[in-house]
């Protein structure tokens, strides 16, 4: 409703999880100029991304919330005023 474009697609997407915490995961990507903030989703299956964070102004969050036993699949959305551009790029985590 914006009257513009929606924001390119978040680039470059980085996980690290480590043995020493499996129940963290920090994130990182190449911040995008147009997008107002993003979406990130995630979980157990790669077609089932039902858990999201919501972040403005920034390109890297750490999420605590992870079961240690799991594999994770984490996707970046961008959005602003005019609408949202979804992620392409699942990434698994082990």
């Amino acid at each position: 409703n914006g009257g513009g474009k929606a924001p390119s697609e978040a680039a470059n997407l980085q996980l690290k999880r480590t043995e020493s915490n499996r129940c963290a995961v920090d994130l990182n990507w190449n911040k995008t100029s147009e997008a107002m903030g993003y979406n990130i989703r995630y979980g157990t299956q790669k077609d089932k991304l039902y858990s999201n964070y919501q972040v403005f102004g920034v390109e890297s969050l750490v999420i605590r919330n992870l079961n240690a036993l799991k594999k994770y699949y984490f996707i970046v959305d961008t959005f602003n005023e005019n609408g949202i551009t979804k992620g392409t790029n699942i990434i698994e985590v082990n």
